[in-house]
């Protein structure tokens, strides 16, 4: 068994305060992932655990403002542009994963441009975190190809609750959600 909890305390990944090793332990526990992009490094946490987790995988990742710490690129291959940009998508990206991974912005009109660009390049399972509440969740529904919406499943978080602010909407005592969508 996959112990996800186990690798996002040994890495101290922000994923693991959200509750996010339940979701992954349920949804991707046996499955056999050969493959994983994640969109956002931020100190690069996340990839250090999918490491542990899938130890043979090729696992890559994309950020557009180069933050994270430059020892990353010893293990894992880090593409610099910015998911929303179809154009530096479609001209950097060369193969398929098994698994995507949004973790970049944590907004709904980025995360559907990202799912937008990244779609043709998953082939098991494409995963959208830190789902802004409900607000957003709403958004994602509406804007998502509906076979990507038949294909979901949602998630909500766990830990503490924030306040989002959506336009000219704020939502209180707002939970992030996780969507997973199955593509095979």
């Amino acid at each position: 068994m996959i112990k996800f909890k186990e690798a996002f305390e040994a890495t101290g990944t922000t994923k693991k305060n959200h509750g996010y090793h339940d979701f992954y332990a349920q949804m991707l526990d046996g499955v056999d992932i050969e493959s994983v992009l994640e969109i956002g490094v931020y100190l690069g946490q996340s990839l250090k655990s999918w490491r542990i987790i899938w130890p043979e995988a090729v696992i890559d990742a994309v950020d557009y403002d180069m933050r994270y710490d430059k020892s990353l690129n010893e293990e894992f291959n880090i593409y610099n542009f910015d998911s929303r940009n179809t154009k530096h998508v479609d001209a950097a990206m060369y193969r398929s994963y098994d698994l995507i991974i949004d973790d970049g912005l944590h907004h709904w009109a980025a995360q559907i441009e990202t799912f937008n660009n990244f779609r043709k390049f998953a082939n098991k399972f494409y995963v959208i975190e830190d789902i802004t509440g409900e607000y957003s969740q709403k958004k994602l529904y509406e804007n998502l190809p509906k076979e990507a919406i038949d294909r979901a499943t949602l998630f909500e978080a766990y830990g503490p609750t924030r306040t989002f602010t959506h336009s000219n909407y704020i939502e209180r005592n707002a939970q992030y959600r996780v969507m997973f969508i199955d593509l095979r």
